[in-house]
């Protein structure tokens, strides 16, 4: 058996997902009323002082995701760090293909305000470049064939986020060795107010 390594780059998604309180929807609204909603970007880390939060613990949900894009690559290396097989996200199945009916769903992390009937702020950050990379053992190479993918989607307002929830290796789930980061390409805040 030989220990592959596999790394993926691509685009990255970080995103946390607030809930808030009277205060800080307070403190919203009169932020906008006084700047607009377009600077909200540019608060950065001051939302942390200004709404008492840290913004990578979201008190919905806080995640670090491969966007689903077929720019998304794969590459198997041996153990000598020799790369000897590389193919993208689109060459690989999805995992309700190879389990089918042992396969069982993810829910969608949701950021919608009517369906939580709460505000919401969303914090996202996105990077390209080196993404993660874990190990496999195999006795060939591993090929497109015996990865799989298990797609998710985080649901906003004006549209869908569609990412990478796990990667699998011959139907089971493999383990993040290691993230390899990325160089920051956008950086948003969005304030999504529910009306009742």
């Amino acid at each position: 058996m030989t220990k592959y390594k596999i790394e993926l780059y691509g685009w990255e998604l970080e995103a946390s997902c607030f809930s808030l309180d009277e205060k800080q929807t307070t403190i919203m609204d009169e932020y906008i009323e006084e700047n607009g909603e377009n600077c909200l970007s540019r608060l950065g880390f001051d939302i942390e002082e200004m709404l008492g939060i840290y913004m990578f613990q979201g008190n919905l949900f806080t995640i670090s995701k491969p966007f689903y894009y077929t720019n998304v690559r794969f590459v198997v290396s041996d153990e000598k760090d020799d790369e000897v097989e590389s193919f993208e996200v689109g060459d690989i199945s999805l995992l309700e293909d190879v389990l089918g009916d042992d396969y069982e769903d993810v829910e969608c992390y949701i950021s919608l305000p009517e369906v939580l009937e709460e505000n919401i702020l969303l914090i996202t950050h996105e990077s390209k470049g080196g993404l993660y990379y874990f190990y496999v053992e195999s006795d060939e190479p591993p090929k497109p064939e015996d990865f799989s993918v298990m797609g998710n989607c985080i649901e906003t307002p004006f549209g869908d986020y569609d990412i990478i929830e796990d990667v699998y290796y011959k139907g089971k789930k493999v383990e993040i060795d290691e993230w390899l980061g990325g160089d920051g390409k956008g950086f948003n805040i969005d304030y999504f107010k529910y009306i009742n």
